[in-house]
């Protein structure tokens, strides 16, 4: 006797017509937005980056460059001489056609992302290929439109690859590759340097291995080809966070920032978050390796992901994309989590007031737009409730 193949699910005709058409009146608007963008184009990351690099194959001082807004605010270059290097070719393009490759880039991430997320929470399990689509597509846009994701797709930024790429690094390259992406991340933008330290905890000694020489083989590349802006960096620039942004600017959404809009300020501030952030640290980390002993790598790994923004001093809404990630794995999941998953997915939406961008607020008023940072806390302290079976393929 042989077993039968389980029954494809399907959904009523009427349901299944009104999801779909849902999701296509969704991407209807996102694609309105972006072209609404692109006449005239504004993207002011994506525009450091190309024009700090220009500046520097002018013969030009990397981080002598500067971007001045109209508003008077000044953007320098603020990445390692890698990232440089890996940008030289937005300088090649004219800055529509390099904004909109980047777009691409960018939306083709966050599919490849949903995908993971529904595979690996089997939400798709028995489903016909119309309704796998129907999900597939409205997590889709549910990432997109996220306000994270859509103010650094908007800006040009770089952070929501690093973000995807780091994800699928440690979920889905196999372990004799594994880290070798997150090390190269992280000589890009210092922040996924901290699953150096998860890999560690979790006893991935050959992603561990991996990640520390792709950081250390594409940092030598940097001084390499730029030594003196490379020396520059690593010894002083790096330690320059005001290059970055004042910590106490609504928009920073760090634990940094959150005790800036509390009023704190100075030498004591700066104690309390050293505190505060190794607390944080150490419980966010075992967290994460709690989760990976019990079969759901890719929620310790969404874990790690909203530690990294909290603590970093400056974390941008843009940086945030950890958040709908974890959101919609969540909302993938069966039960409460679904439920949970969901006010984190509707919650951050593009132009949420959750994340405050008024800087005219009072100091303490400001606290209003923290929300998210508190999220990000509870998420980094509690860890991201894994799929209560584990997770499939895993």
């Amino acid at each position: 006797m042989t077993d039968r193949p389980s029954p494809v699910r399907h959904w009523p005709l009427p349901v299944l017509g009104l999801a779909l058409t849902a999701v296509a009146l969704g991407w209807m608007l996102v694609a309105g937005y972006l072209v609404r963008l692109a006449s005239p184009l504004e993207v002011t990351d994506f525009q450091v980056y190309r024009e700090a690099v220009g500046f520097w194959l002018g013969g030009g001082d990397l981080y002598q460059y500067l971007m001045v807004l109209p508003d008077g605010r000044q953007m320098p270059f603020t990445y390692p001489p890698f990232a440089a290097i890996l940008m030289l070719p937005t300088s090649w393009l004219p800055l529509p056609v390099g904004w909109l490759l980047s777009v691409a880039a960018q939306l083709a991430l966050l599919l490849i992302a949903t995908i993971l997320l529904a595979r690996r929470t089997g939400v798709l399990a028995g489903l016909g290929r119309p309704e796998a689509t129907a999900i597939i597509g409205a997590g889709w846009l549910a990432l997109t439109v996220s306000e994270p994701s859509l103010h650094g797709i908007a800006l040009g930024q770089v952070s929501l690859m690093l973000i995807v790429v780091v994800l699928l690094d440690a979920v889905v390259v196999p372990p004799r590759w594994r880290g070798l992406l997150t090390g190269l991340a992280a000589a890009i933008k210092l922040t996924p340097g901290i699953f150096l330290v998860y890999f560690l905890l979790t006893r991935q000694w050959r992603a561990a291995v991996n990640a520390a020489v792709g950081g250390l083989v594409a940092t030598a590349i940097g001084f390499a080809v730029l030594p003196g802006p490379s020396w520059r960096y690593w010894t002083s620039l790096l330690f320059d966070t005001s290059r970055v942004g004042e910590p106490d600017v609504t928009r920073n959404k760090s634990l940094l920032g959150l005790l800036s809009h509390l009023g704190m300020t100075g030498p004591a501030r700066t104690a309390v978050w050293i505190g505060l952030a190794v607390i944080v640290v150490a419980i966010g980390l075992w967290q994460a390796r709690r989760s990976y002993g019990r079969g759901t790598p890719l929620a310790a790994v969404l874990t790690v992901g909203l530690l990294s923004t909290v603590i970093s001093p400056v974390s941008w809404p843009h940086h945030l994309v950890w958040l709908p990630l974890a959101g919609l794995y969540l909302a993938f999941c069966p039960g409460w989590r679904r439920r949970l998953g969901m006010v984190l997915v509707l919650g951050f939406l593009a132009g949420t007031p959750l994340l405050s961008y008024d800087s005219g607020l009072p100091i303490g008023w400001a606290v209003a737009g923290d929300v998210v940072t508190v999220v990000l806390l509870i998420g980094a302290l509690v860890g991201v409730p894994g799929r209560p079976a584990g997770e499939v393929g895993s």
